[in-house]
């Protein structure tokens, strides 16, 4: 089961991952008050909710310098069709400024039965062009679950990409969350694509995507209730 943008957000911060304020909406005339409701401030990024990747290659992805703007981009992205994907919802989040854009996964390793992070400090790409043009760039640590992230996986991603080790303490503890959710949720995946660095030197997640293992679904009753929200053919849900 492949989550949505927003519902993969609520599970980092559930785990402590460092996310933008944002709000999920339905209708464009809801978008003032939830911006009120939730002290979200302007500019924002308005993200078409469709469980498809490289959404803002195909106009899913808009920004908005004033609530007018984003009640204008949720009116045209509403009810619209994203590469055969209608979009039922939009996320709203404030945008963030940045100056780095990193890429951190932890992923089911078919080889090694065993879940493994994936670390690259070309963020913001997809991770398969990466490995294409650049695949030293690409670090991998196996993990083992019998002892979890260690305290030194966090500095050999750093040290080994040619990155600072001052972010070894805030990756160290973004690890050890993402590491608990992939875990308690039975994920196939979490990727954070951009895991940004900001000029103070906070990291957050600034995209995320989660891939649920369906086996899984009968323990995870919040998952299971996220299900029915989603676009599928009704034979696919009932089988």
């Amino acid at each position: 089961m492949k989550l949505m943008e927003y519902q993969a957000k609520a599970l980092f911060e559930r785990f402590g991952l460092p996310v933008q304020p944002g709000c999920v909406i339905d209708r464009a005339e809801d978008v003032a008050p939830a911006l009120t409701r939730e002290g979200i401030s302007c500019p924002v990024v308005v993200k078409a909710q469709v469980q498809i990747g490289g959404r803002g290659k195909a106009g899913g992805i808009q920004f908005a310098d004033t609530p007018e703007q984003a009640i204008a981009h949720a009116e045209r992205l509403l009810g619209s069709t994203l590469r055969g994907l209608k979009v039922e919802k939009v996320y709203i989040v404030e945008r963030a400024d940045y100056e780095k854009e990193w890429y951190l996964s932890i992923m089911l390793d078919r080889l090694s039965k065993q879940p493994m992070i994936i670390f690259s400090a070309l963020g913001g790409m997809e991770i398969e062009q990466t490995a294409r043009t650049d695949p030293d760039r690409i670090k991998k640590i196996v993990i083992d679950p019998m002892i979890g992230v260690q305290d030194y996986m966090a500095r050999y991603l750093l040290s080994s990409s040619g990155l600072p080790v001052e972010y070894t303490r805030p990756l160290d503890a973004l690890l050890k969350g993402l590491y608990r959710c992939f875990m308690e949720y039975d994920c196939m995946l979490a990727e954070i694509n951009p895991l940004v660095v900001t000029g103070d030197g906070r990291l957050i997640a600034l995209d995320g995507k989660i891939d649920v293992d369906d086996s899984a679904l009968y323990r995870l009753p919040d998952v299971t209730a996220w299900r029915d929200e989603l676009p599928e053919e009704p034979l696919v849900k009932e089988a």
